[in-house]
């Protein structure tokens, strides 16, 4: 019996993450995606009996189903890139360190998506342009590095900025010569 269990697991022998076939194994947590649902549908229908096929409504269903829950994957990806652009102009703090070991922290200024994976760019201190003067130097994470938000108090009447004109508010602009405001050229 020892002869006959191993013949058998040395037929469907697994190599890595792949079967003797070569098939792709999924293990607990990988997700399937569309790929795989139709190399599991194009087996089923290479391997199915021709005296006993199946119905093909069946395949319908799974279609219908597989593209109901594609949608939904689609949607939230969508509502996760939505919530990311509400940070923007939010300070926060990355689980990614700089070379002393500090982890970044600054507000976020921007966010892009590549398929499913999502990027915020956060102003992280500053650097000196090619004209050398001081910049802003931004860099990008993934959403899920950002491990906690800011609040940052608003700033006292004696922190903030005075007006660019010097306090006065705007003043409306007077011609150089009142007498000739009036006159038509």
């Amino acid at each position: 019996m020892s002869d006959a269990v191993d013949a058998l697991l040395s037929k469907n022998a697994v190599t890595g993450n792949y079967t003797d076939r070569g098939t792709k194994i999924i293990r607990p947590g990988e997700e399937l995606d569309k790929n795989a649902f139709l190399q599991i549908l194009a087996a089923e229908l290479a391997n199915q009996d021709p005296l006993n096929a199946k119905d093909g409504t069946e395949y319908v269903t799974q279609m219908a189903q597989f593209a109901s829950i594609e949608q939904m994957s689609n949607l939230n990806s969508n509502m996760k890139f939505t919530g990311a652009t509400a940070l923007i102009g939010k300070y926060a703090m990355v689980n990614s360190a700089d070379i002393y070991g500090n982890l970044y922290h600054g507000v976020i200024t921007g966010v892009s998506r590549n398929k499913a994976n999502i990027k915020v760019n956060m102003i992280v201190g500053e650097e000196k342009g090619e004209d050398g003067k001081p910049r802003p130097k931004v860099e990008q994470f993934n959403l899920e590095d950002i491990i906690e938000l800011i609040e940052l108090p608003e700033p006292s009447e004696d922190e903030k900025e005075p007006p660019k004109d010097g306090g006065e508010g705007e003043k409306p602009v007077e011609p150089a010569n009142p007498e000739e405001e009036n006159k038509v050229v």
